[in-house]
């Protein structure tokens, strides 16, 4: 396979795999934003959905613990934490 070729699959690879991960984030963003705007549902009623449309999340990745983000120079902007090995 030429490197051409090479640099052509992981570019593809790597367009389905951010299409796959920016779907999935669509996905579960619909789901709390469905459960903070129903209707039928009271503040805190809309408040226990969001909080279980999270609490699966967690459950079916696995991230029981999902890392805090913070405000970012007093924007709403997040930003990950970064760590540096040594």
């Amino acid at each position: 396979m030429s490197s051409a070729t090479s640099e052509d699959v992981v570019e593809s690879l790597a367009a389905e795999i951010a299409w796959a991960v920016d779907r999935a984030v669509e996905c579960w963003i619909a789901e709390i934003d469905r459960a903070l705007t129903d209707p039928h549902l009271t503040t805190l009623g809309r408040l226990n959905a969001a909080r279980d449309v999270i609490t699966r999340y967690k459950n079916l990745t696995g991230k029981i613990h999902v890392e805090e983000r913070g405000v970012a120079g007093g924007t709403d902007e997040c930003r990950p934490r970064v760590f540096l090995c040594d």
